[in-house]
């Protein structure tokens, strides 16, 4: 049998102490970066430099990261501070599905930079006319829609988004029953 342990190896609840401690943790960590990335934001906008089709990842990034410090910090914080869960199990898919898909859009995006990086470094005349308006925006598309793809199994039954053992935050539940019914290890 497999104890259901936390991160700190004990099955007991954390405080309300701990809870409220990482509540104030977590509201600075969101505003920094909600702040930071709309600062980096503004640089991409107001630097014409900037404003080219290269850069639209980064700027993919900058919002979804912003977006994802909105999300997860307005949920988890009021959460922390009253010490449980306050938005139900509607709420719960709802953070759980949006800050999954941004999760996964960040890394995607990364991977997409990674690989305009490398054909850029193996052939830099033809990347420098390869990277177009539209290629980049339907790659930025292309990371959304890969992204909610990926993360609708638990919206129709398969596996599930959960609250994790200290109440206050969601998180994807890959031990849950999957849709045959059996328990995944």
């Amino acid at each position: 049998m497999v104890e259901n342990l936390t991160a700190a190896g004990t099955d007991e609840d954390p405080s309300p102490t701990a809870q409220t401690v990482f509540g104030v943790v977590l509201l600075l960590a969101g505003l920094t970066g909600v702040l930071g990335n709309g600062l980096a934001l503004q640089a991409l906008y107001a630097c014409k430099a900037l404003r080219q089709p290269k850069h639209y990842l980064v700027a993919n990034l900058c919002v979804t990261n912003g977006l994802m410090c909105l999300v997860y910090c307005c949920s988890t914080v009021p959460a922390s501070f009253a010490h449980t869960w306050p938005f139900g199990e509607l709420g719960r898919d709802v953070v759980g599905f949006s800050v999954s898909v941004m999760t996964v859009v960040l890394m995607t995006s990364q991977l997409a930079i990674a690989a305009q990086r490398v054909a850029v470094a193996a052939s830099p005349l033809a990347a420098a006319y390869s990277i177009t308006h539209g290629k980049m925006l339907t790659c930025v598309a292309a990371t959304w829609v890969y992204s909610t793809v990926v993360m609708l199994p638990p919206l129709a039954g398969w596996n599930r988004f959960a609250i994790d053992r200290s109440g206050v935050s969601v998180t994807f539940d890959y031990a849950a029953l999957d849709g045959l019914g059996e328990r995944r290890s």
